[in-house]
């Protein structure tokens, strides 16, 4: 079995910034909209909502409601990503957080065939995000033609094949990583005041 190269951000950034400067010359009339992965520039604390944890690196957004991506670097192989979805309403450090791979490149391969956009709706309806991205092939209802492409070009770029999301997948990921990620004691102490 060959082992594969990990993405790291600074390849997936580059890779980015050039299919958005090919892309927008292709559809000069369109935007490209990143798929749900709009790389966030120069993050600082200002970027970090309270339910962000504060051991990782942001990378990226969705480009609504204040859902972003961020990495927790634990080695050279394992280095998780988070998805924080801040608007949503919960009880729990786990409501508002939610470890979606290992490295990179698991996390990228979700959205192999639709993107990362509808990943949040993770923590509204698991089953139909589970479906949408189990299936092995664009959905139907997907984006603009520049954003399938952007999609496309991206997984071609960083070499990643498509990975269904599964429960049991995010179940591992929690148990393995959740732990590990560090909270504002604010936000720690407000949900637990909620209990």
């Amino acid at each position: 079995m060959s082992k594969q190269k990990i993405i790291t951000l600074v390849l997936l950034d580059k890779a980015i910034q050039e299919l958005v400067i090919e892309l927008e010359k292709e559809f000069p009339e369109e935007r490209v909209d990143h798929a749900g992965i709009k790389p966030i520039e120069k993050p600082t604390d200002f970027n970090r909502y309270e339910s962000t944890p504060i051991n990782t690196t942001l990378f990226a957004w969705i480009g609504g409601d204040g859902v972003h991506f961020s990495l927790l670097e634990i080695s050279d192989t394992i280095q998780p990503v988070v998805m924080t979805v801040p608007a949503r309403l919960g009880n729990s450090i786990a409501d508002y957080n939610w470890i979606l791979g290992e490295n990179l490149n698991e996390f990228l391969s979700l959205g192999y065939y639709n993107g990362w956009f509808g990943l949040e709706n993770i923590c509204y309806n698991m089953e139909s995000t589970l479906k949408l991205y189990q299936q092995k092939t664009p959905s139907k209802d997907y984006y603009f033609e520049i954003d399938r492409r952007f999609v496309k070009r991206l997984s071609e770029r960083l070499s990643y094949k498509h990975t269904p999301l599964s429960i049991k997948r995010l179940e591992f990921l929690k148990e393995n990583y959740f732990d590990k990620l560090i909270f504002k004691e604010s936000f720690v102490r407000r949900l637990s005041e909620k209990k």
